[in-house]
């Protein structure tokens, strides 16, 4: 997983970036590591609205309109996640010609 920038929000793996090369026509990219923080106290990650909510507001369940049961039935959804991830000052630059450098 990967950072675009170092204060971005949101992290992808290095497909997603390769494809950004063609699609806004760029020559590269340099892009920051991500790491993996341990359990966020509190909260959660919805891969449905692509952000953060907290454990406490109930944000995941019946009323929400991305909720979907892991099981098809009722339970926890399967767009809930506990993955959060944080920049490192690792870097490595791609290219349209498929090089990495670190």
């Amino acid at each position: 997983m990967y950072f675009k920038d170092y204060n971005e929000e949101k992290c992808y793996p290095l497909s997603y970036f390769k494809w950004l090369l063609d699609h806004e026509e760029l020559d590269e990219l340099t892009l920051y590591e991500a790491q993996r923080l341990q359990d966020v106290d509190g909260f959660f990650w919805c891969r449905f609205y692509e952000e953060p909510m907290d454990k406490t507001e109930g944000g995941c369940g019946k009323n929400c309109e991305g909720y979907k049961p892991r099981n098809g039935f009722n339970g926890c959804c399967r767009h809930y996640s506990l993955k959060f991830y944080e920049p490192t000052d690792k870097c490595i630059t791609i290219s349209k010609s498929g090089t990495l450098k670190k």
